[in-house]
């Protein structure tokens, strides 16, 4: 019985780090709370399998294309973002439905949630 528990821990976690990939193309939905959107920064990114990235960048009618490097890390839900100019930022990824993350960004202004959505899932 207890060896049959362990199996079923072991496939579970496996199954939550395998279906937690952050490689892709995902577009913001929603910011919350809004009046902190330009903080969280990001209107869309696409993380490649080589830990590059490649975002969009809204802030009022100023819109710029940041590139760099990333790291992700699926047991703990954080992603380090490393921009080629600027500072590094760093993100808690909280996965909820097929194709659907909240990034959780705290900084200087507070927390900030974005609402982000894989772009082949919509």
């Amino acid at each position: 019985m207890r060896r049959r528990l362990c199996i079923t821990a072991v496939l579970i976690a496996l199954n939550v780090v395998a279906g937690c990939s952050i490689e892709g193309e995902w577009k913001t939905v929603r910011v919350a709370p809004e009046r902190l959107a330009d903080a969280f920064a990001f209107t869309a990114v696409t993380f490649d399998d080589e830990g590059f990235y490649l975002a969009t960048v809204t802030r009022g009618d100023r819109q710029t294309n940041p590139r760099g490097k990333y790291e992700w890390n699926a047991w703990t839900g954080r992603l380090e973002v490393k921009p080629r100019e600027g500072e590094p930022r760093t993100y808690r990824i909280r996965f909820r439905a097929p194709g659907r993350a909240v990034f959780v960004l705290r900084g200087e202004h507070g927390v900030v949630r974005g609402v982000m959505q894989r772009v082949d899932e919509e």
